[in-house]
């Protein structure tokens, strides 16, 4: 929903707006860019201490969990126009008012999702492997892994990219790319 919003906002500053400006430069007024702009949903999501800060915050606290990331978002963007807290709501649930409409998320396992780390069975798996290549390299991975675990405050330091800060790069390279084509 994130990259849709991020694509809604490009298509609306291609379209509307410079529609809007020839038509307010011939005294046509048209439509309210109001009923278009998504800029408050973006800023909800990535803004100062939005959505997506919020949750990288919560993957690099030793006892970060989905509940504690959930009640934060509500207690700071409580009198944000997009969130949607109802009272029916699970601990782990909120919504957001898309452009498209309202969503409402469970999130139940964001926190862990949210770190990118490989399944430890994976790991012990691959360490047993007979291809000395793959054993030794998750060898070292699975050493890196326990030296994060023994130091909290290192690892907050050392901490790996979230799965949420690689995309919101792979995106922000998209929409660059993206900058000087109309759609």
């Amino acid at each position: 929903n994130y990259a849709n919003e991020q694509l809604q906002y490009k298509y609306v500053l291609d379209n509307f707006l410079e529609v809007q400006e020839e038509y307010s430069n011939e005294g046509i007024d048209i439509f309210d860019f109001a009923l278009v702009d998504n800029s408050s949903v973006l800023d909800l999501l990535e803004g100062k201490l939005g959505l997506m800060i919020s949750l990288n915050e919560e993957c690099v606290r030793p006892k970060g969990n989905d509940e504690s990331y959930v009640y934060k978002v509500k207690m700071v963007h409580k009198e944000h126009e997009r969130l949607i807290d109802e009272k029916l709501h699970a601990k782990t649930e909120f919504g957001i008012s898309h452009f498209a409409g309202p969503v409402t998320y469970d999130a139940t396992k964001f926190v862990e999702r949210n770190t990118d780390k490989l399944p430890e069975d994976l790991l012990n798996c691959a360490k047993q492997s007979t291809n000395t290549l793959i054993r030794d390299e998750f060898e070292r991975m699975f050493a890196d892994q326990e030296k994060n675990k023994s130091s909290d405050v290192v690892r907050k330091k050392k901490t790996n990219r979230t799965v949420l800060e690689k995309f919101r790069a792979q995106l922000k390279g998209l929409m660059s790319k993206m900058e000087g084509t109309k759609t």
